[in-house]
């Protein structure tokens, strides 16, 4: 796997939100065209596929081990539903009641405490690390 030169992730590493922008070397904007490169591609094998991600997208590491890239704005709330990680318990789904607090690390600040359901992924952060409920990093 290859992430675009221009973005802000690592070459090797797939999220979810990802676009697949290459096959095989070839520039794919619709569907049928990837499934046309994968499909016609010698060995399949030694299909090489180009990843595109923009690069103001903040990557999200889960405790489940599944990362999404997302733009600054979103909840963090709706990104873990997106991930598939339910550990996180909801009752007001507006911040008042703090049944949903995390740990969270942005790039390598120190921890601290966010309520998923009402934070918001600020300007100028990378990657969010979530912690789970032992508070362990995510390896």
């Amino acid at each position: 796997r290859q992430i675009r030169e221009n973005s802000n992730a690592c070459q090797t590493e797939a999220c979810i939100n990802d676009q697949i922008a290459a096959v095989n070397g070839k520039h794919c904007f619709h569907f049928d065209e990837i499934m046309e490169q994968i499909i016609e591609a010698p060995n399949e094998s030694a299909v090489s596929i180009t990843l595109h991600r923009p690069a103001s997208a903040v990557v999200h590491d889960w405790p489940n081990g599944v990362k999404v890239a997302a733009p600054v704005g979103d909840y963090l709330g709706n990104i873990a539903q997106e991930a598939g990680y339910l550990e996180i318990p909801y009752d007001c789904r507006s911040g008042s009641c703090g049944t949903c607090v995390q740990w969270v690390i942005l790039d390598d600040q120190p921890p601290r405490l966010v309520r998923p359901c009402s934070f918001q992924i600020p300007k100028g952060v990378e990657r969010i690390q979530i912690m789970d409920h032992s508070g362990s990093m995510v390896p």
